[in-house]
């Protein structure tokens, strides 16, 4: 189920980031990536690249500090937990 959950909360990202609405991309992405990190899964790191190429077209600090969340756990080794 935290997969699912981790999962769900990424694409829950996506679909903010894509209305624009960045405070709420910002807070599912987040929990996203704190439910994903202790998971060891690379599927949930790949469901991230979707959401990363969304925020590198944007400019504003919201955007920019969640990438750069996502992209520092996206290249950390998966370890299993």
């Amino acid at each position: 189920m935290a997969r699912s959950r981790a999962l769900t909360m990424i694409m829950l990202a996506q679909n903010h980031a894509l209305l624009g609405d960045l405070a709420e991309a910002a807070r599912a992405g987040q929990a996203a990536v704190g439910l994903a990190r202790p998971l060891g899964s690379a599927r949930t790191k790949d469901r991230l690249a979707p959401l990363a190429r969304l925020l590198a077209d944007r400019e504003d600090t919201v955007s920019r500090h969640l990438l750069d969340d996502v992209t520092r756990f996206r290249s950390e080794p998966i370890t299993s937990g």
